[in-house]
Parts: C-alpha cells; structure tokens; sequence
C-alpha cells in the first residue's frame, strides 16, 4: 500500500485508565492500557510519518471518528490484522452499515484459531458485509494510484 501511496492507517486496542467501559478486555479480563508493554507495535510493523494510528477501547475502529471521517472519503478500505472474528468483523460491519465498501484480506487476519478466523470471514461475506480475498487477490483488485507530477 505504500509503494502504491495509499493511506495506511494503523489501530491499537488502548483503554484509557480511566475507561471502565470498554469492550476490549484481554488478558484474562483486564484491559489493555498504554502503561502495557503489549500495546506497543511489534518489531517491523511501525508507522510511517504521517500514517494516521487510531487508539480505539472498541472492537471497531469506526468508534474513532478521525477513523470514521477518513474511511468515508474513499471508495473502499481494506482491513487486515487480529483479530479476525473481533476487530475486522466488526469493523467490516460498521463499513456496510456506513455504505463504505470494505475488503477483508484473509491472510493478512488471523485469529486464535483456524476454524473461528474461517467462521469469521465467511460470516463478512455471508452478511454481505464486505468482500474477502487474499493479499494478491486485493492488490489485483485495486487499481494503481499514480504519482501526481511535480
């Protein structure tokens, strides 16, 4: 997507100290906090400069409305990352219920197992959510956007 110079936006699970409602409880039930060494990004996946990252305490990332706004403007968001049958799901739904196309990449998701990541991506395209399809498939599918002259 970078080489293609499309928009990469980045989500976290962050649930502010002082968010009791949240709907993300990981970790055997405790939620997710900035202070938590597991709510950094892995080694070799960091945002770029200027790549919009959302700290969302819900499933969705359209809980976030700069998320909102942004995936508003374009024709069709693509949505990899974990996991399949939470975050993507819901987000995926919360795009078909905002009229904005959304293309899951099935194996760019994952989930804890294979069968609920599975269950998950047919119930996006069962529910008439968002389509599914794989990293070549998606990057097929997606026309190439040129580099305005200078």
């Amino acid at each position: 997507f970078r080489q293609r110079q499309y928009p990469v936006i980045w989500t976290r699970h962050l649930v502010p100290e002082n968010d009791t409602e949240s709907d993300i409880q990981l970790l055997g039930g405790r939620p997710l906090r900035p202070s938590d060494p597991l709510s950094a990004f892995a080694a070799g996946w960091m945002p770029n400069r200027g790549e919009l990252v959302v700290e969302k305490s819900r499933y969705s990332a359209w809980s976030v409305p700069e998320f909102a706004s942004r995936a508003r403007s374009v024709s069709c968001i693509v949505l990899a990352g974990v996991t399949t049958e939470r975050c993507i799901l819901a987000t995926a739904i919360e795009a078909a219920a905002n009229g904005v196309m959304s293309m899951t990449v099935a194996d760019g998701c994952a989930s804890v197992s294979e069968s609920l990541h599975c269950n998950s991506l047919r119930a996006i395209v069962a529910g008439d959510f968002g389509q599914v399809a794989s990293v070549d498939e998606v990057l097929r599918r997606l026309p190439l956007v040129q580099e305005a002259a200078p």
